[in-house]
């Protein structure tokens, strides 16, 4: 998977390194291995067992969304917003919109009157 994502020059978020204390460090770690994760999504609810869990049904079981054996929908959630928010924002705002600030402002220069 890592190749095909390099061969096709796909960029993936970069947990950062060393920085914070010894748990943070551990905890990105681990993130590290997970990547790249493996998603299932759904919304529909089914009864399994007499419990209802997010899932879906497949003709060889079910895989449930928030069971971390079947998916790592959990970690990315828990990466997503819980303890690489901040990073999010500053990248969405640091990265993401000034290149699409400064794409759109070429595009203002470059254009004829």
């Amino acid at each position: 998977v890592f190749e095909e994502i390099h061969n096709n020059g796909i960029k993936i978020y970069q947990f950062p390194d060393g920085e914070g204390d010894e748990e943070d460090t551990a905890a990105n770690k681990k993130l590290k291995e997970a990547v790249p994760f493996a998603v299932v999504g759904s919304n529909t609810v089914l009864e399994l067992n007499s419990k209802k869990v997010r899932g879906r049904l497949y003709p060889w079981g079910v895989a449930e969304v928030e069971n971390t054996e079947h998916c790592d929908f959990s970690t990315l959630r828990n990466m997503l917003i819980r303890t690489h928010m901040q990073d999010l924002k500053d990248v969405t705002s640091n990265v993401h919109y000034e290149n699409f600030r400064c794409h759109k402002l070429a595009g203002v220069v470059s254009s004829p009157d």
